[in-house]
């Protein structure tokens, strides 16, 4: 499955009341979880998705300064 561009998988345990949810970025993983039923597993790997893109435009890069040109 794909929530703005990025891969996430969400599978069934062992436990039939357990899932999982793995968040992929470049066919690594990148931040996994576990809930209770299929469709909370899915909120959260969303919104583990969401945060990790914030995070990485959060971080403001200053344009280089020109002084004493």
């Amino acid at each position: 499955m794909e929530h703005r561009d990025t891969e996430y998988q969400v599978v069934q345990t062992a436990n039939l009341t357990g899932w999982k949810w793995i968040v992929l970025v470049g066919g690594q993983h990148i931040r996994t979880g576990t809930s209770y039923n299929r469709a909370d597993a899915m909120a959260r790997a969303q919104r583990a998705i969401d945060t990790l893109l914030k995070s990485r435009t959060s971080k403001v890069v200053s344009p280089p300064s020109f002084e004493g040109q």
